[in-house]
């Protein structure tokens, strides 16, 4: 007992001792690295949903809705694995990859690519089951996050849509599956409650088959779009910050929309605000955007105070010193190793 104290002791002053040494290190070394390709590469295959969250911007949304073409998504994935690859994230801006009917047959085509290292999603869980929990398991996703709310009156309030009853089994089995087979997918689940608020009996069941459960209580307001009126009173919105330096997203991923547009920004880019779009897939190649003078210029623009109006109310911000950190350190690293052996870089 007393060895195992110790152990984690000595682990978490290592963890610490990283992060200290990585908010000394200069950042300009790594955002050379970073600009050379995406270390990640977003991919919105739908942005339909079957819910309607008070704290998400899909009820503002006015860009159509639709689902992406195979081809498209094809062209996204090899343009992509030409400069090295990495890792690949199929959660839209707004919307839920499970409503895409095609969901699993682009998993298993991004999986048999060596380039594409880990391929993940986030996902309300309604639809678990008509995808199949198996079938999802083994397709080749990697990692997948599950919102939830653990009470049944507010999940309905929270989430607008009556499938507490269907979302609670469908994690519960597919957590129990993937136990069964040893654990082939990391699967998270995102409480929306305080971390005090744990007690009900769903959550005992869930804590018995994963363990991977995290707590969110602060959220964004969609670039002034949510008041704190339109949340419940354990909802919060997050601080909202001075934008001194770049959005950090601006130099790991970019994100390619339904339509093969493709935007800077990955996470609240809600219509697909021009400022923010380099240009679209099958029209241009993935590294040509990512090097374009619009997205330098864009990242420029923070540094001489000119904030572009759709990040000027954004609270989901974070700064390029969070780049620093060892996981970005070892992404940034890991982008940089595999672009050197790329048929891009062999070419040039």
């Amino acid at each position: 007992m007393i060895q195992l104290f110790f152990r984690k002791a000595l682990t978490k002053v290592l963890g610490i001792s990283q992060w200290l040494i990585g908010y000394m290190m200069p950042i300009s070394p790594i955002l050379e690295r970073a600009v050379l390709k995406p270390q990640c590469l977003g991919i919105e295959t739908t942005n339909i949903c079957n819910a309607n969250c008070v704290f998400c911007g899909y009820q503002y949304m006015k860009r159509p809705k639709g689902t992406m073409r195979m081809d498209i998504f094809e062209k996204a994935i090899r343009d992509f694995i030409y400069i090295g690859g990495g890792d690949i994230r199929l959660t839209p801006i707004v919307g839920d990859p499970l409503v895409d009917d095609y969901l699993l047959e682009r998993i298993k085509y991004a999986r048999k690519f060596k380039e594409i290292k880990r391929i993940g999603f986030f996902t309300n869980g309604i639809l678990l089951r008509k995808i199949g929990y198996k079938d999802l398991l083994f397709s080749g996703v990697t990692d997948i996050d599950i919102s939830l709310e653990l009470e049944k009156d507010r999940y309905k309030e929270i989430y607008r849509v009556d499938a507490f009853d269907r979302v609670a089994e469908n994690i519960l089995a597919l957590c129990e599956t993937n136990r069964e087979l040893n654990n082939p997918v990391t699967i998270s689940i995102n409480l929306r409650l305080g971390k005090f608020k744990v007690d009900s009996i769903l959550f005992k069941k869930i804590k018995e088959v994963n363990k991977n459960i995290t707590y969110q209580s602060y959220y964004d307001s969609w670039s002034g779009k949510i008041k704190q009126a339109d949340l419940p009173d354990f909802m919060l919105l997050r601080t909202l910050r001075r934008k001194r330096k770049p959005c950090y997203f601006l130099y790991v991923e970019p994100l390619v929309q339904w339509d093969g547009n493709i935007t800077a920004c990955p996470c609240r880019d809600l219509d697909g605000d021009a400022e923010f779009s380099l240009g679209n897939i099958v029209e241009k190649s993935l590294i040509e955007m990512w090097r374009s003078d619009k997205l330098r210029n864009l990242r420029i623009s923070f540094f001489e105070g000119k904030i572009p109006s759709m990040c000027s109310g954004c609270r989901h911000y974070n700064d390029i010193s969070i780049l620093r950190a060892p996981h970005f350190r070892k992404l940034i690293q890991d982008s940089y190793n595999a672009y050197l052996c790329s048929d891009y870089a062999h070419k040039k």
